[in-house]
């Protein structure tokens, strides 16, 4: 079985033939739940934050894939409408209607 490390990714697409995938992120967070169905976190708003810096800033380093677009819920904001617009609006980025 090999082990998982940065030499046996993948790499970088080459800038001259190929583009990178895309990167789509979708990030919710909330500081207010009832706490019964998931574990207490102390700071997820940060937390997620977080996560979406540093993937920028791996974008930046690696190559790997271009930062397309961030859509971040946080809190009130998470409802199921919100959601499903984000997802929608996603879905119509990835499968562009239209002669290309």
């Amino acid at each position: 079985m090999s082990k998982d490390t940065r030499a046996n990714r993948a790499r970088p697409a080459d800038p001259t033939t190929e583009q990178p995938p895309k990167l789509h992120v979708l990030a919710l967070a909330s500081d207010f739940y009832d706490g019964t169905h998931w574990p207490t976190l102390k700071y997820p708003v940060d937390d997620v934050k977080a996560v979406v810096k540093s993937l920028y800033e791996e974008e930046r380093e690696s190559g790997l894939y271009e930062f397309d677009q961030e859509l971040t819920l946080f809190n009130e904001l998470i409802t199921p409408g919100n959601v499903d617009v984000y997802i929608e609006q996603i879905q119509r980025d990835l499968n562009p209607v239209g002669p290309k």
